[in-house]
């Protein structure tokens, strides 16, 4: 049984026998919980096994490593497109031990596309053949994320942070950053997102005496986040290409961001 996603129906293939359990798929890996990762060796065997099992005239996997890895391995042959969101080449950057195994997803792919030209000189300097990658960027619903009738309140400048409280978004930096704001002038900071570092964040918070910061747990509605937002921050010190940036820019924020990472291409 399918369901739409988009106009197009989607298949999903399980990997344990009650579906309500699965946390793996469609959810990012960085600072998961355990009981996450504990998950993806079956989550993995089972993609392999419909990989397998099923005729295909095209594969296309998300992250070199690991799905590309197994569409590289498997005995079909089918063409292969591998597309690179940032950390499946950063880490193996990081950590040379998972280069060999990231240059054998990208040379087994017959097409690698990148979500940024940053991501695209990390994944050739990976193994990626250069005549067969190409930066294909992210979207953004500007229906959705667009200039409207603002929800600030008063005449304080509002300062927004969006994104998973995991250490590579080093919100800790924003927080610094706000507390010599703060002596300058009227200004709050709202904080979105959950995530491992969120009790952290917020004694960092408490002991640089921050006036107004809120930190608002899990966003439902980023567009309604946006909306009340002057300055859009993101300190991250490992992104591929930042989708909540873009929102907020569609949504007329002022971004400040680092100089890196993908964000000189957006902005």
């Amino acid at each position: 049984m399918g369901e739409s996603m988009d106009d197009f129906t989607v298949h999903r293939y399980p990997y344990l026998p009650w579906r309500g359990g699965e946390l793996v798929a469609e959810r990012t890996l960085v600072g998961a919980p355990v009981a996450h990762i504990a998950q993806l060796p079956m989550y993995l065997a089972s993609a392999y096994l419909h990989l397998v099992k099923e005729s295909y005239d095209v594969v296309h996997t998300h992250m070199a490593i690991p799905q590309g890895l197994l569409a590289v391995h498997s005995p079909r042959n089918t063409r292969n497109i591998v597309t690179c969101h940032g950390s499946d080449c950063t880490f193996p950057v990081k950590h040379p031990f998972y280069r060999p195994l990231t240059r054998k997803a990208l040379r087994g792919a017959q097409r690698v596309t990148t979500v940024s030209d940053h991501v695209r000189e990390l994944a050739v300097s990976l193994g990626a053949e250069d005549d067969e990658t190409e930066t294909v960027y992210l979207g953004v619903d500007t229906e959705r994320f667009k200039p409207e009738p603002s929800m600030r309140e008063g005449d304080k400048v509002t300062v927004g942070a969006l994104g998973r409280l995991v250490a590579d978004k080093n919100v800790e930096d924003i927080l610094q950053a706000f507390k010599a704001v703060e002596d300058r002038m009227d200004a709050r900071l709202l904080v979105g997102g959950d995530g491992p570092r969120l009790e952290y964040l917020r004694r960092l918070s408490q002991k640089l005496e921050l006036g107004d910061v809120e930190f608002m747990g899990r966003v439902a509605d980023p567009a309604g986040f946006h909306r009340r937002c002057d300055v859009f921050a993101l300190a991250s010190t490992r992104e591929g290409l930042s989708v909540s940036l873009q929102e907020a820019m569609s949504s007329s924020c002022v971004p400040v961001a680092v100089d890196g990472h993908g964000c000189r291409e957006i902005i």
